[in-house]
């Protein structure tokens, strides 16, 4: 069985949080991850799929490999869509 997930960084605001909610429309599970655990919190309330928030700065990259290992060892499946904030991504990907 697949579990489709996806990992959003810097889903407190902007466009983050705004594909948090375009995937919350797709009932697509999510780990949401920014600085702002106030911000990610209020996310949640609103979205309707199951919501993991995750606080980290990932200007630091000690967090980024700590958040890699969170994800990997803790939850043992395959996150198979990823959205990091600044990067280039293909919003058509998700409407499959």
């Amino acid at each position: 069985m697949i579990i489709v997930k996806a990992l959003i960084t810097g889903a407190s605001s902007g466009i983050g949080r705004d594909m948090a909610r375009y995937l919350d429309s797709k009932k697509i599970d999510l780990i949401l991850v920014a600085r702002d655990e106030e911000n990610l919190l209020k996310l949640k309330q609103e979205l309707t799929v199951n919501v993991e928030v995750l606080t980290y700065d990932l200007t630091v990259n000690e967090n980024v490999y700590e958040l890699y290992e969170k994800v990997k060892n803790e939850k043992g499946e395959d996150i198979t869509k990823t959205v990091w904030r600044k990067v280039k991504y293909n919003p058509a990907y998700f409407a499959k």
